[in-house]
Formats: structure tokens, sequence, C-alpha cells
């Protein structure tokens, strides 16, 4: 993603991110940890990290994921406040 925050640290292709987040995935499968994949719209990613005052990085992707697991995007609900 190249308006991302941490650009240089991600993969540089879908090919060796899907490999990377798949080994994760049965890495931590194996250990026990309940994964829940979440659908994420990259527009509506980068305009929430901006509406809550995050950069687009790991963190604000993990907090968007988080945000979408429990308000599905369909619920058509405002953006929360910005975190104090």
């Amino acid at each position: 993603m190249k308006f991302s925050a941490d650009a240089s640290e991600l993969e540089l292709t879908y090919s060796h991110w899907r490999r990377f987040a798949e080994a994760k995935y049965d890495e931590l499968i194996k250990q026990g940890v309940p994964i829940v994949k979440v659908p994420v719209d990259v527009a509506d990613m980068a305009r929430w990290c901006h509406e809550m005052g995050r950069p687009v990085n790991g963190e604000g992707r993990r907090l968007y994921a988080a945000f979408r697991l429990v308000t599905p995007k369909d619920a058509n609900l405002p953006f929360s406040r910005r975190p104090s």
C-alpha cells in the first residue's frame, strides 16, 4: 500500500504477502489462537484511519479490522470519535 506509513516494511507483492499471511495463519491455528478473517476495503480503511487520527500502519490496520469485526460496513454507522 503506497499510502501506508510503514510501506517500506510491507511485502513487495500480493503473492509474497499472501504466502506470509497463510504461513502466519497456519502457525497461529496450530497454537490454538482463534482467527477471524475480516474483509478490508482499502479506501474505507484509509478513511477510517484518517478520521481516527491514526497512521495507516500495522496498528492502524489491526484497529480497523477490530472495528470492522464488531461494526460491519453495511451497518452504515458513522465512525467513532477519535481516541483521547
